[in-house]
């Protein structure tokens, strides 16, 4: 959770991290490298150190020993998110996602645990001439 909320990754986006998604480089911030997702771009989203911690502990010990076969490619992938050695699908992190938030007493938005983000300012300036 704390990567999708500092980062504002999508939950699809989230799964597909693969365990070489962080490029650091020595004196400067740390990058996360998004593959294709939703909008069909790959892109790079700057990390700062507090959100890079959690994740090189996941590099540390990853859950997965094996390059496993990418759902959408096919390809030998070692993804970030891995669990018992399985990948761990979108439906199964946003089931966990609202587990968690229901635990905590917080509330879940319908059908989705996505993170909201703001709407594009297209929408803002169509709203206000409205």
């Amino acid at each position: 959770m704390l990567l999708a909320r500092a980062t504002g990754l999508r939950i699809g986006e989230l799964v597909d991290l693969e365990l070489d998604c962080v490029h650091e480089i020595p004196g400067h911030v740390a990058w996360l490298k998004v593959p294709l997702g939703k909008l069909a771009t790959e892109r790079m989203v700057p990390l700062d150190e507090q959100t890079v911690v959690p994740v090189d502990r996941i590099c540390v010990h990853p859950s997965s020993g094996r390059p496993l076969p990418h759902p959408k490619t096919g390809r030998p992938t070692e993804f970030l998110l891995a669990h018992h050695g399985r990948w761990v699908s979108v439906y199964l992190l946003r089931d966990v996602l609202t587990r968690v938030t229901r635990n905590a007493g917080l509330p879940t938005p319908p059908h989705s645990c996505d993170i909201p983000t703001p709407p594009p300012v297209s929408t803002l300036v169509f709203r206000c001439k409205a």
